[in-house]
């Protein structure tokens, strides 16, 4: 087991000294800042009063199409995330897209460490009878709730349906009559003294963008927490649909997913247009991500994505399949690679995660035999006590070409490679 884990860590080792190099050589044509509490009227200087907040972000009139120096976000721009007023609460929405070779890069300024969390911190909190305790709870429902057992550890918490079934630790109900958040809790302080904090999600994607022009971003080194149950269709950290396509997602810390109970939420989702004009999703890659605790999958490329890189990300503590390519629309779907990644120790509560998942769909549409899922490259990976490194799911045989060799797989919870 030791053996395994120095090598995941060896690999992303040299994986960093890589990205150092290469970001020694990077030039922007523009830097922007962005900051909770910013004013927004001195964006481009690295001063957290002055710079844009999340509303300044998200305004398309904040960003064009060239790369012009004009004081407005667009090819070859970078736009830095400030950790000085705290932590983020909004969804961003991509406004715009970059250019080959002059990609949008948002990430974070050198030693932050920004927060973009899709909850809300549940404060106030009152003792309403013996061991049932309410915090009031504003702007939505709550519906995933986490508790800080220690320092960036949370433990998901067990929705219950009436406030009469709030009887263990971890507990929670969400009264939407009173807007209040309530919790089962032994200690005789109450919540704020047995947690370090409670988060309650309330957002259905962190980073999100529907728009085919929104090609050409980057990115990197962000916190991506908390994102709401949701149906299985709806939710991630980041969801990319509607056909952008040479994404780069790397270095971001991606955790507390949905929820595990009932199979939803997702790490990175990457989707074509599948209906008419269809439009695939194509070039991406993720990287060196660390992606935690989710509810349906770690990486979902879903219908219509083609070309994409998955290497070097660590995956654990999910509750259904790890990395995920599958498709349910008459368009191309394939040639992915699923390389040198380390995923292990999925939730031990479902038994079902952490693998890979492929599906596919035997279309006769526009695109005949060609949009089954289809040449996927699966090397160099460590699978360490998942349920199911490999599983497969087709109709009428439109998995195709695949390719899974020199993988490490170690304590499989099931019967090793499974094919069905």
């Amino acid at each position: 087991m030791k053996l395994l884990r120095n090598w995941g860590l060896l690999l992303i080792a040299y994986a960093l000294v890589c990205l150092g190099i290469w970001l020694s050589s990077q030039s922007y044509t523009e830097t922007f800042y962005v900051c909770v509490d910013g004013n927004g009227t001195l964006p481009k200087i690295a001063t957290c009063t002055t710079a844009w907040d999340a509303d300044d972000l998200n305004n398309a009139a904040n960003w064009d199409t060239d790369d012009e120096v004009d004081g407005k976000i667009g090819p070859n721009d970078r736009v830095l995330l400030m950790d000085d007023g705290g932590i983020f609460r909004f969804q961003f929405t991509i406004q715009g897209g970059g250019l080959n070779g002059k990609p949008i890069t948002i990430g974070a300024q050198v030693g932050d460490t920004p927060e973009i969390y899709g909850s809300k911190l549940a404060t106030g909190w009152v003792k309403e009878s013996t061991n049932i305790w309410y915090a009031p709870f504003t702007g939505g429902e709550a519906r995933s709730v986490w508790f800080e057992t220690s320092a960036d550890n949370f433990q998901e918490g067990d929705r219950k349906l009436i406030k009469d079934d709030l009887v263990n630790q971890y507990d929670y109900w969400y009264d939407a009559g009173n807007n209040r958040l309530y919790v089962w809790c032994n200690d005789a302080l109450g919540p704020d003294n047995q947690y370090l904090s409670v988060e309650g999600a309330q957002r259905d994607i962190i980073i999100s963008s529907t728009n085919a022009a929104n090609s050409y971003i980057t990115i990197q080194n962000l916190r991506l927490w908390f994102h709401a149950r949701v149906v299985k269709t709806t939710g991630a950290a980041i969801k990319v649909v509607g056909g952008a396509d040479n994404w780069i997602v790397e270095d971001c810390d991606i955790r507390y997913l949905g929820e595990m109970a009932t199979f939803v939420g997702n790490g990175l989702w990457f989707a074509g247009k599948g209906t008419a004009p269809q439009d695939v999703s194509t070039g991406h890659l993720f990287r060196r991500n660390y992606i935690r605790d989710w509810g349906r999958h770690s990486f979902f490329l879903y219908g219509g994505v083609t070309n994409s890189i998955i290497e070097y990300n660590e995956t654990e503590g999910g509750a259904y399949s790890g990395y995920d390519v599958q498709t349910d629309a008459d368009i191309e779907h394939g040639h992915i690679t699923i390389r040198y990644n380390y995923a292990h120790d999925p939730n031990p509560a479902y038994n079902t995660g952490g693998g890979v998942y492929l599906e596919g769909y035997n279309w006769t549409g526009d695109f005949g035999t060609s949009t089954c899922t289809h040449e996927i490259d699966i090397y160099g990976n460590i699978f360490d006590g998942v349920y199911r490194p490999l599983l497969t799911a087709d109709s009428a045989e439109c998995v195709q070409d695949i390719r899974f060799v020199n993988n490490v797989i170690y304590g499989s919870l099931n019967d090793g490679v499974l094919y069905t």
